[in-house]
């Protein structure tokens, strides 16, 4: 039984101004859950992406203190999972606390070290020459395209293969082409080493003609949190899960194993959480050991809801700590929103 639910608000600023959804940011904004019962604690994080989760860090808030009433005097997480209206963020909130929760009441031993394989982020800022990183250790790079013009983009990509032969080049074009563009690029790239074409086109409608003309395996990301997933999930030869915006660990890993069941591939991929909400993901990621995760995010904050930065900056990460208890975390610069006790 829950006997404590605290909610709590961050605001973590991040190295350089980072673009989603045509809008910069400087700052990351989410909340922190904490369950408690009988002394032990339970964290999760509450993160909608602005301009991809259907809801505001507002909406989300107002129905975390709606379901944290509740919970105060059920036993389980039933009334939430079987909520029909529930947002994704919040569901995946809740269930990466109760989760955490669940491993500190049953005092599950530390996990032996299985890191999980991150693939290097590529966003638009940082092809601005002033601005270095690394892609030591690396098996793959994600390029973020359509944010210049076609050509641009072409002659980007090229230039990463060759500086990094050997390495896979994975594309994620946010839904940003029409079909000839789509075709335009993958002309214009065969023979480079791409390991998948991620949410090609504006129509996803035209993807059952982009499978035609492209021998480059297609990865889904958004279509697959749509109505009409179902329709469009048989022609990804990989599948993109945001947790965060998809809706929970439980959801996350009914489709890893659907997936699983048709040979298909599942990528883990972070939606810029703080650490709280990465090493959740993490543990997510180790039911598909073998595949490259796309876990790169955290390189972008300046600051964490931790005192210190965790060690997941790295192109191999594991779950660095098998429970979170409050003394981790710098407290003073979380802003309280709501708590039970």
């Amino acid at each position: 039984m829950i006997d404590r639910i605290d909610l709590y608000k961050y605001h973590l600023p991040l190295i350089h101004p980072v673009s989603w959804a045509s809008t910069q940011h400087t700052h990351r904004t989410g909340l922190l859950i904490c369950l408690s019962s009988s002394n032990h604690e339970g964290w999760g994080e509450i993160s909608p992406l602005p301009g991809f989760s259907q809801e505001s860090l507002s909406q989300a808030i107002k129905q975390s203190l709606h379901y944290s009433k509740l919970l105060i005097s059920c036993p389980d997480l039933s009334p939430l999972i079987e909520d029909q209206h529930i947002h994704p963020s919040v569901l995946f909130g809740f269930e990466l606390a109760h989760h955490n929760l669940n491993k500190a009441l049953h005092r599950q031993p530390a996990p032996s070290p299985c890191p999980i394989t991150s693939c290097k982020l590529v966003t638009h800022e940082l092809r601005n020459p002033s601005v270095k990183f690394t892609m030591s250790g690396y098996k793959a790079i994600k390029l973020k395209v359509g944010l210049q013009t076609l050509e641009q983009d072409i002659e980007f990509v090229h230039h990463i293969c060759n500086k990094n032969p050997g390495i896979k080049i994975r594309i994620d074009a946010n839904r940003g082409w029409n079909v000839n563009d789509a075709k335009e690029f993958v002309d214009q790239t065969q023979g480079l080493m791409l390991d998948y074409i991620e949410e090609p086109l504006k129509d996803k409608t035209q993807l059952f003609q982009f499978g035609k003309f492209s021998a480059v395996p297609l990865a889904l990301d958004e279509t697959l949190r749509e109505s009409d997933a179902e329709r469009y999930r048989p022609l990804a030869d990989v599948l993109v899960i945001k947790p965060t915006l998809f809706g929970g660990r439980t959801k996350t890993l009914e489709l890893i194993d659907l997936a699983h069941t048709h040979l298909k591939r599942c990528v883990i991929s972070s939606s810029y959480e703080s650490g709280i909400g990465l090493l959740g993901l993490i543990e997510l990621a180790q039911h598909c050991p073998d595949e490259v995760h796309g876990l790169d995010t955290y390189q972008i904050f300046q600051k964490d809801v931790f005192t210190d930065l965790l060690p997941l900056m790295h192109s191999r990460m594991h779950n660095v700590m098998n429970s979170v208890i409050k003394s981790d975390l710098n407290v003073s610069s979380l802003e309280e929103v709501f708590s039970t006790g």
